[in-house]
């Protein structure tokens, strides 16, 4: 069984070695006999190479991809024999572009081995020149290049190029290690040297410059380099739009004819089946109306991209394009990618490195002739603005930090929507450092009064005297319960627990007190005069905490009028209002 096994797997290799082992073909390509061919189909002809030159605009598999499928073109697929036209997803392109079949080569057995290695090392047999190609070997080498650049798995590599305002985005290069440099955005943008991995993890970029006057003296020179040629690109720029107008209508006329023949075919196939017979009649008569659906949609599709398609240039207006070429480089049209394009045709590398004692940038261009010029750029030395704390929120944090600590102080600021100099939100750390920088005292320990207690938060307040916030909160405002607090909006507020206070509030009532409510019926006064002469001090109160009557309990008797016991709503200082 093994030698009929070998003997298997050697044919296979022989006929694999003169280019005669095919499996499944693709829908790009037909076998006549032992000759491979390009698919006779024009329209299979015209989709693929509307793939790779959508490609070669657009720089990258997804952006070409986007761009395919906004024009309406389907690529073919083969399924059981037959082909199918399905919409240019990411995948497909990917197959369409990496297949060495459309460069017109027989590659067989792909093996393992580096990515960035030359490619007729990957595979165990290599035949170029095998059969007729989609596009030449020298640009299909181009697009692998730069699908593996795509990747972006090494620093030097030069990625699809995006819409960021960088002009030299895989250009610049550090003059310093040799490394490619990449931008950094704020409200404008930089070049920094990606540098090299230091042995904690860390990258060590050799320096960072800005980039928009680097990028002015680029443009520059680059319109200075093709200013003699802007008559003749303009020339060729309208040959191009012809060319890519046909290009883009041909497709959908190919899908037209396509449609045309199989509706055609479909109406042909049902007149000449007997009437009779309705079993097959009815199934050739939906499969005529899908075609003259599928017509239909093919003609509105085809005067769609036509009507989409840009109208021929007036002459004289591109002559003059051609002779102002600043105006058309800075047209609102001419976007960020359209400048990395047309700057990537002419520059191999623009090398950029810093002279700190001269003080003085050096920008080296290196044109693809081999052409190289070298510009100085000084390095700005203007001194930078500082940004300063708002005077305001030091003074008010000079108030704040003789009670509260950092933390509870960064909450107070926030509340009233302050921020350090350089709009960055209030922390404890932030806090910290603004008082160091300033010679602020900080937090001295809890504040006490001369009976030596200290004030606490109305929380901890609240739950040690067995009420609510709520309630506390409202005798707070009521001027019933005098707060330890600077007169600042958003601070906590907090209250003193001394003995007396803590004495007003029983489980049960004394003698001679009768809930809030009762006592506003046998005096006939309102709620709002109890609390004017609870403040005043002219009737004792306490607080019980338990049973059915619990809440807020006044003294009614003889005495009702006697100064108040000390400890328990003490006479306020200042207005309070009157909920």
């Amino acid at each position: 069984m093994s030698i009929i096994q070998a003997r298997l797997d050697g044919g296979k290799r022989n006929n694999a070695m003169r280019g005669a082992l095919f499996g499944n073909l693709p829908a790009t390509h037909v076998l006549n006999g032992e000759q491979l061919l390009k698919s006779p189909d024009q329209q299979v002809q015209a989709s693929i190479e509307r793939v790779f030159s959508a490609f070669l605009q657009a720089g990258s598999a997804r952006a070409a991809g986007q761009l395919l499928r906004d024009s309406g073109v389907r690529l073919p697929v083969r399924r059981h024999g037959q082909v199918s036209w399905r919409d240019a997803g990411y995948g497909r392109i990917q197959g369409i572009l990496k297949n060495p079949m459309m460069a017109g080569v027989y590659a067989w057995a792909r093996q393992g081995g580096p990515v960035e290695g030359p490619l007729c090392e990957q595979w165990r047999v290599w035949i170029p020149d095998h059969h007729e190609a989609y596009v030449d070997l020298p640009t299909w080498y181009r697009i692998q290049e730069q699908l593996f650049r795509n990747q972006g798995k090494q620093a030097s590599d030069r990625s699809a190029l995006r819409e960021g305002r960088a002009l030299l985005q895989g250009l610049a290069v550090c003059g310093h290690c040799g490394r490619s440099m990449g931008s950094q955005y704020n409200k404008s943008w930089r070049y920094i040297c990606q540098g090299r991995m230091n042995t904690l993890g860390h990258y060590d970029s050799c320096f960072s410059v800005g980039g928009v006057r680097i990028d002015q003296l680029v443009s520059q020179s680059f319109l200075e380099a093709v200013g003699p040629a802007g008559l003749e690109a303009a020339q060729q720029a309208e040959q191009q739009l012809v060319v890519e107008r046909e290009t883009a209508l041909r497709s959908h006329r190919l899908e037209l004819e396509r449609c045309t023949y199989d509706a055609s075919l479909a109406e042909r196939r049902y007149r000449q089946v007997d009437p009779d017979n309705r079993l097959i009649a009815a199934t050739l008569e939906r499969d005529w109306e899908q075609a003259v659906r599928a017509l239909e949609c093919a003609q509105e599709q085809l005067e769609v991209v036509d009507a989409e398609q840009p109208l021929a240039p007036d002459p004289e207006r591109l002559a003059s394009l051609g002779q102002d070429l600043p105006a058309l480089w800075e047209a609102e049209e001419t976007t960020a990618r359209d400048h990395k394009r047309l700057l990537s045709c002419l520059l191999d590398e623009v090398i950029l490195s810093i002279d700190r004692n001269a003080m003085q940038i050096s920008v080296v261009l290196q044109w693809k002739g081999g052409r190289s010029d070298q510009h100085q750029l000084p390095v700005l030395t203007g001194k930078r603005k500082v940004k300063r704390d708002d005077a305001d929120t030091v003074d008010l944090l000079r108030r704040l930090a003789a009670f509260y600590p950092d933390g509870e102080i960064a909450r107070i600021l926030d509340r009233q929507k302050r921020v350090r100099a350089r709009g960055l939100p209030f922390t404890a750390s932030r806090v910290a450092n603004l008082w160091q920088r300033h010679g602020i005292a900080a937090c001295p320990p809890p504040e006490a009064d001369a009976s030596g207690v200290p004030a606490v938060g109305a929380m901890e307040a609240a739950a040690e005297l067995g009420v609510t916030v709520t309630t506390l909160y409202r005798w707070i405002r009521k001027g019933l319960v005098p707060s330890v607090q600077p007169d600042v909006s958003g601070a906590p507020v907090r209250v003193r627990l001394t003995d007396d206070f803590r004495s007003r509030f029983c489980p049960t009532p004394p003698d001679g007190f009768v809930p809030l409510a009762a006592a506003v019926r046998r005096l006939g006064v309102t709620r709002q005069t109890i609390w004017k002469r609870m403040r005043a001090g002219k009737l004792q109160a306490i607080y019980v905490t338990r049973g059915q009557h619990r809440g807020l309990h006044v003294r009614i008797g003889p005495e009702m009028e006697t100064p108040m016991l000390p400890g328990f709503i003490p006479p306020a200082t200042g207005p309070a209002s009157d909920d």
